[in-house]
């Protein structure tokens, strides 16, 4: 599995360029987002399998939940390469199209391994609460995989649109 996060504010153009740039075989998605990859399935001939995280049955979706109760207790981790892909994040388009950008199990692992310890200054005993919209990279950076790399506690709340009184009680 390659990593590919996206914000919940991508449009049904940025959710095609998406899937059709990076060959995705799989998308898992809430409901708020199903309709609009539906409206560009048909253009993503590679896109095999969608999954909605939503209590509610879509046609010709998988649930995420129902996938989860039934899945086996036998699992084996699969045997990557350090140069093997494991995330890919867009760019924000700023000068143009978004593009993409592959990091690998290495470069990801010791890249946040460095931003958790020395930037961010993380130890075991430390909670981490990142604000950053889980579809940006800053997010992966931040809010999971530095924080978890240093043994620290990841705080999330499920805040679909941002609430500033919120965030600060």
């Amino acid at each position: 599995t390659v990593l590919i996060s996206g914000t919940s504010l991508l449009t049904e153009t940025d959710i095609c360029d998406r899937l059709q740039a990076s060959n995705a075989k799989c998308i898992i998605t809430d409901g708020s987002l199903a309709d609009a990859v539906e409206s560009v399935a048909s253009k993503c001939p590679s896109l095999k399998a969608k999954v909605t995280i939503s209590h509610k049955d879509k046609e010709g979706w998988m649930s995420f939940h129902d996938l989860f109760r039934n899945a086996s207790e036998d699992h084996k981790c699969a045997n990557t390469k350090n140069s093997d892909p494991m995330a890919i994040f867009f760019t924000s388009g700023t000068t143009g199209t978004p593009k993409m950008a592959l990091h690998t199990h290495c470069s990801y692992g010791m890249g946040l391994e460095m931003n958790g310890k020395y930037w961010l200054d993380l130890t075991p005993s430390d909670v981490m609460w990142n604000t950053s919209d889980t579809g940006w990279a800053k997010s992966a950076w931040s809010s999971i995989f530095a924080p978890w790399i240093q043994g620290s506690c990841v705080f999330v709340i499920q805040m679909p649109r941002f609430k500033p009184k919120a965030v600060l009680e």
